[in-house]
């Protein structure tokens, strides 16, 4: 009876919700890195490229997750590479039936349009509920007005900050600029108010 085969006993769904994703050549690996928000200091991106060119071939990939990939990296090799990246204070980012690491758009006060700190609330939510195991992936975003620029929509979970207009009659000059776009219609009998924020 010959030995089976090593490679066989590989639990590759294990290996993917721990952050190592296997290539479509299947000698190589991608190690993801956990990144809340899409931040990185920029003191760990040396670390990246070095890790990037000692263990794989050079390259990084941004994710369509705010995250970062380093692949081409063969499968006796991802431990040492996620030690050095350990030691950089880099963690590999969860995958698979988990909940997945937060994104948000950069929010205040880097955002003009922001009206909240998105990327302080997705840290929250991230280090109480990322690489929770679920039964299904499990993907959630902040963004910090409006305009939805981490898609909130397209997530299981979406926070979306907004503003509850505010009648302020006193300010009112009479221009009338405010009556159409104003969705609620909030000047007072005979009299146009200006919404303030």
């Amino acid at each position: 009876m010959t030995a089976p085969d090593p490679a066989k006993r590989i639990d590759y769904a294990a290996l993917k919700s721990g952050g190592i994703i296997m290539q479509k050549d299947d000698d190589f690996y991608a190690i993801r890195l956990r990144l809340p928000g899409g931040c990185i200091p920029a003191d760990q991106l040396p670390k990246i490229a070095e890790v990037a060119k000692k263990y794989g071939r050079g390259t990084v990939r941004l994710t369509a997750r705010q995250g970062i990939e380093i692949p081409w990296i063969k499968f006796g090799e991802i431990e040492a590479a996620r030690c050095e990246l350990a030691e950089a204070g880099l963690a590999l980012g969860p995958c698979g039936p988990r909940f997945r690491t937060m994104t948000a758009c950069p929010g205040l006060p880097v955002c003009r349009l922001a009206l909240s700190d998105s990327q302080g609330f997705a840290l929250q939510i991230d280090r109480k509920f990322g690489g929770l195991q679920l039964p299904h992936k499990f993907k959630a975003t902040v963004s910090a007005c409006p305009n939805g620029c981490s898609k909130p929509l397209e997530n299981e979970l979406g926070f979306c900050a907004t503003v509850q207009p505010r009648l302020d009659g006193d300010s009112c000059n009479g221009c009338g600029l405010c009556v159409d776009i104003c969705k609620e219609k909030l000047w007072p009998c005979g009299k146009r108010s200006r919404c303030s924020i």
